[in-house]
């Protein structure tokens, strides 16, 4: 798992596009890029040459601080932070503190916000805990993160039952049937 290949896409507001280019490359040493394309998409080019982007998505509620509150914003405040292809053994520091460094700088989440995460498959087989599962499926990912968080139930437009968890867990299982079958659309 330390080697296996991944990028990253992090959603957030709170910032510009601008903004979040300009403190990603104070942080890693390279430089910004407008693209000028319809997402507006700020380009870092570290020094190793590697590309970090941060790009419109129209997903997100924008939002902003204002005065210690937080009220709607333009446009500009939506900001997705797509990463360059990391492993997890070279490159998780990097990508912790560039977050860490976002959040500094005024970028924050809210319920609109998510990420998204594309894990290279190449050689990867089922793993112990799919041992009977068939053929067709492939466990590209199972990993357990220590963590404490409260999860909630819903009932209605009610919170209820919060539930104190200690880890999270991962399991990412493509079903290489489905996959190989032609679609219609």
């Amino acid at each position: 798992m330390l080697t296996t290949r991944f990028g990253i896409e992090v959603e957030l507001t709170g910032m510009t596009r601008k903004q979040a280019a300009k403190t990603a490359a104070a942080f890693l040493g390279g430089r910004v890029e407008s693209s000028g394309d319809y997402y507006d998409t700020q380009k870092v080019i570290a020094p190793d040459g590697r590309i970090w982007k941060f790009m419109s998505d129209g997903s997100i509620r924008t939002q902003k601080k204002e005065n210690g509150r937080i009220v709607a914003a333009g446009r500009e405040y939506s900001v997705e932070l797509v990463s360059p292809i990391l492993t997890y053994r070279e490159d998780i520091e990097t990508l912790q503190e560039l977050i860490r460094r976002l959040r500094k700088a005024g970028g924050f989440v809210n319920t609109s916000c998510g990420i998204h995460i594309h894990i290279d498959g190449a050689d990867h087989t089922c793993g112990v805990r799919n041992r009977n599962m068939s053929r067709r499926y492939v466990e590209v990912l199972n990993y357990q993160y220590s963590a404490k968080y409260a999860s909630f139930t819903t009932n209605g437009k009610d919170y209820r039952n919060k539930v104190l968890n200690d880890k999270i867990e991962v399991s990412i299982v493509l079903d290489l049937e489905w996959i190989d079958t032609p679609s219609d659309f």
